[in-house]
């Protein structure tokens, strides 16, 4: 039986916390692409597609290179719910539009 939105949503961040942080931008949006696209294919029950429409069919996909903003100490990648912040180094904060943490994937002793 497919997992509800949130708690997909939930196994997601549980993922992203529990990972090792990335060495670098591509590497860090590597991995939260992968992550999402994992359990949405184990979980959603939702086959997914080459190109989704905007409006929210049922599955989640990870950021959208049209949503990705290259930055001097970074990048930011909007997406339907969340605003993720990568740094160079690779760490990373997912927050919701409203500017809560969910996720911080940072390296040890690291503060952003």
């Amino acid at each position: 039986m497919p997992l509800t939105k949130h708690e997909r949503l939930q196994l997601i961040f549980d993922r992203l916390k529990a990972a090792e942080t990335p060495k670098s931008t591509s590497v860090a949006l590597d991995l939260i692409s992968w992550v999402v696209t994992d359990v949405e294919n184990q979980h959603s029950g939702i086959a997914a597609v080459p190109n989704p429409d905007l409006e929210f069919a049922g599955r989640m996909y990870g950021p959208n290179t049209d949503n990705i903003k290259i930055l001097p100490e970074g990048l930011r990648a909007r997406t339907r719910g969340n605003v993720i912040y990568v740094w160079n180094d690779g760490s990373f904060v997912i927050m919701t539009l409203t500017g809560v943490v969910v996720v911080a994937n940072l390296h040890e002793g690291v503060t952003k």
